[in-house]
């Protein structure tokens, strides 16, 4: 079996556990409900002005080949999860998201 054909599977195996097991692991309590980006070529250290971000919409396409999206959203945190450990979930479809 040839590597790239090796590492294929294997991711493939690991969103299949991610999917599996994240139901049961984390609950929904929420969606964001204002996003804004900003799309560089740059490898940034620091966040970029929030001035320089534009609203980002559900299926906005973005980035190319060691292209950088930074994000900010805006979400409300109900009560039924006060005092809970909260976790993000980007829903991008992208391989790598940091």
């Amino acid at each position: 079996m040839n590597n790239p054909t090796y590492i294929g599977r294997t991711y493939r195996k690991f969103e299949n556990v991610l999917e599996r097991y994240a139901r049961h692991i984390l609950k929904p309590v929420g969606r964001a409900e204002a996003v804004l980006g900003y799309e560089c070529d740059e490898h940034l250290r620091l966040p970029p002005d929030k001035s320089l971000m534009k609203p980002v919409e559900p299926g906005y396409a973005w980035g190319h080949e060691w292209g950088n999206l930074w994000l900010t959203v805006s979400c409300t945190v109900p009560e039924c999860a006060d005092g809970e450990i909260l976790c993000a979930i980007p829903d991008t479809g992208a391989v790598e998201i940091l």
